[in-house]
C-alpha cells in the first residue's frame, strides 16, 4: 500500500529531480528517501524514476501518477471553492484585472 508520506516524497523527487535536494525539501535523509521511493516502486511493480548521474527523471508511469495527483488536487480545490462562491468571484475579478494590465503592457 502506498502511503501519503511516500506520495509526498515522490512529489518532492519529481519536483527537485535530485535525491539529495528532495530529501532536504521533505526533511529526511537521502538514504531514507531513496528507500521509500524504492518501496513505492516495488509496491507498484514499476519504475517511477529513471536515475541518471546528475539528475532523476520521471518515467512514463511516474508522469501518470503526477498527472493523477494534479487532477485530484484540482478536484479538491473545486469542491472547496464551491462552498465559497464570493471568494471565487473575487479571484476571477482580480485575475481579470491582472490579465488586462498585462495585455496593456504587451500592446
Amino acid at each position: 500500500m502506498i502511503t501519503l508520506k511516500q506520495l509526498r516524497y515522490f512529489e518532492a523527487l519529481a519536483r527537485e529531480r535530485h535525491f539529495g535536494r528532495a530529501a532536504e525539501a521533505v526533511h529526511i535523509s537521502q538514504p531514507a528517501l531513496s528507500a521509500q521511493i524504492m518501496d513505492m516502486e516495488a509496491t507498484l511493480g514499476v519504475a517511477l524514476f529513471e536515475r541518471a548521474r546528475k539528475q532523476v527523471l520521471l518515467t512514463r508511469e511516474g508522469e501518470i501518477i503526477i498527472a493523477k495527483r494534479i487532477e485530484e488536487g484540482i478536484r479538491e480545490l473545486m469542491a472547496a471553492l464551491a462552498h465559497y462562491p464570493s471568494v471565487v468571484r473575487q479571484l476571477c475579478n482580480e485575475y481579470d484585472l491582472v490579465a488586462k494590465e498585462e495585455r496593456k503592457l504587451t500592446d
